[in-house]
């Protein structure tokens, strides 16, 4: 023969970009649970940089392709050493988010920073940052707790608010609103002696106007006598 037989054997990035077109194709065939062709649409290929992700797409190759290792670890670019290597459990993190484990149960309201002294005083030598990775990969994370500030004036104001000292001495009068199951508005009239802390009235209506309140009001200076104070936010 004149010619003799080319066999055409793709490169490196034509093979990347034939596998990825190859697994885009499954993909939307039903195979795979995403049917988003990559960065190759737009005029791009997206690297493949850590040996984890090179490992499964030699992997992969080899499997859809019925290839070999050796020519998987070429195509991708990756040493076969590197592909044979298996992983090796780190005993010192294990043994860290164990530690922490264990002194998250002991000291429920210390965060990281803590814990690292407290390692510290256990002779354990560990940087900030892996500390903080480990704490937050086993969820260690402590909630902060918002307290009520309870404010009894204003000083710019000059305006001291009263305490009551006996029974009916303050009322305490606000609105609470929440909604129904089939989302209508309801509205809420709580009425609370400050001193007893008791709930001397629980109005609920769909309006409340102004009249209700007097009247609820009334209710209450009937049974129990009038106030000397009405406290209310509105």
């Amino acid at each position: 023969m004149a010619n003799g037989v080319r066999i055409h054997r793709p490169r490196r990035g034509e093979a990347l970009e034939i596998i990825g077109a190859q697994e885009w194709t499954s993909q939307a065939s039903g195979c795979g649970s995403s049917t988003r062709r990559p960065d190759l649409e737009r005029g791009g290929q997206r690297g493949i940089l850590s040996p984890a992700l090179r490992r499964r797409a030699i992997q992969h190759a080899t499997v859809r392709f019925c290839i070999s290792q050796r020519r998987g670890c070429r195509v991708v670019g990756q040493h076969r050493s590197v592909q044979r290597r298996k992983n090796v459990e780190n005993t010192y993190r294990t043994r860290l988010a164990s530690r922490l484990r264990t002194l998250s149960r002991k000291h429920p309201r210390l965060a990281w920073r803590y814990m690292q002294d407290l390692l510290g005083r256990e002779v354990w030598h560990v940087n900030h940052k892996p500390l903080r990775h480990v704490w937050r990969e086993e969820g260690l994370i402590v909630t902060q707790i918002v307290r009520k500030k309870q404010r009894i004036g204003s000083a710019e104001s000059d305006i001291i608010r009263k305490q009551s000292t006996r029974k009916n001495q303050v009322w305490g009068m606000d609105f609470i609103f929440d909604r129904t199951a089939d989302g209508r508005l309801i509205k809420l009239l709580v009425v609370l002696d400050e001193y007893t802390r008791e709930n001397i009235a629980l109005e609920v209506s769909r309006k409340l106007k102004s009249h209700d309140v007097i009247m609820v009001l009334d209710k209450l200076t009937a049974i129990r006598g009038a106030a000397e104070n009405i406290r209310s936010d509105n």
